[in-house]
């Protein structure tokens, strides 16, 4: 993850954290953030069951793992960005493997799944 600062000679990247591909994840895809400053992503693979993750990077860059998703009933691989719910807190998702083991979408188990994460 990186963010883009503009200075009066362009644009200067800093980096906000470096994925290891292992436990915190890899190939994040989206991110938002909440009214505090905190980053909420998801990773679409690596993970303990290398089926992606979703993490919370605050303000100070702190890097936390929310979920691991495992590719059973809780998904997998989450493609979809992410939407913050301003009304109540409520981050949303979607992951394209993992749910209902009975649906065979190409060649995996599950055809995904519609998340919802309350900060």
């Amino acid at each position: 993850m990186f963010k883009l600062t503009r200075t009066t000679s362009g644009w200067t990247e800093s980096v906000l954290y470096n994925f290891t591909g292992a436990s915190d994840g890899a190939n994040p895809r989206s991110l938002v953030r909440d009214s505090e400053g905190n980053l909420y992503g998801a990773a679409t693979s690596g993970g303990q069951s290398f089926g992606g993750t979703r993490f919370k990077l605050s303000p100070d860059g702190h890097f936390t793992i929310l979920h691991s998703f495992t590719g059973g009933a809780d998904g997998a691989n989450p493609q979809v960005g992410l939407v913050i719910e301003r009304l109540q807190p409520v981050i949303i998702g979607a992951a394209s493997a993992g749910g209902d083991p009975n649906c065979k979408g190409f060649g995996l188990p599950g055809c995904g799944v519609v998340f919802a994460y309350v900060p």
